[in-house]
């Protein structure tokens, strides 16, 4: 199964407009854009959790999910900053069912 970024369009919003070139400028975390994601796009925040869970159990391995990252124009690696695509992709759903103010920002410094 190859994992395409249009099958998962808040994926693709949140890595393609969130995380993009500049993302550094704006988030001082990946985490920090991700809560900015989850609160200014409604539409696509309720999506995202169910699309995570699905890129998590398609049973692709590491590097696909890496390609899929690339893919939905993210400019933010994981391997780049020490994580694995899927302990960062589990993170990202981990932060969708935490309360809002009870997650440290955990993405080493840039």
């Amino acid at each position: 199964m190859t994992l395409q970024p249009d099958d998962f369009p808040a994926l693709e919003q949140f890595l393609g407009a969130y995380l993009h070139q500049d993302w550094l400028d704006e988030y001082t975390s990946t985490e920090m854009g991700f809560r900015d994601f989850l609160d200014g796009e409604p539409r696509h925040g309720a999506l995202i959790a169910a699309e995570l869970d699905r890129v998590l159990n398609s049973g692709e391995d590491d590097a696909t999910l890496l390609d899929l990252i690339r893919d939905c124009g993210s400019y933010y690696l994981p391997d780049a900053w020490g994580l694995t695509a899927r302990a960062w992709l589990t993170r990202l759903l981990e932060l969708c069912t935490a309360a809002p103010g009870t997650v440290a920002d955990t993405d080493p410094p840039a």
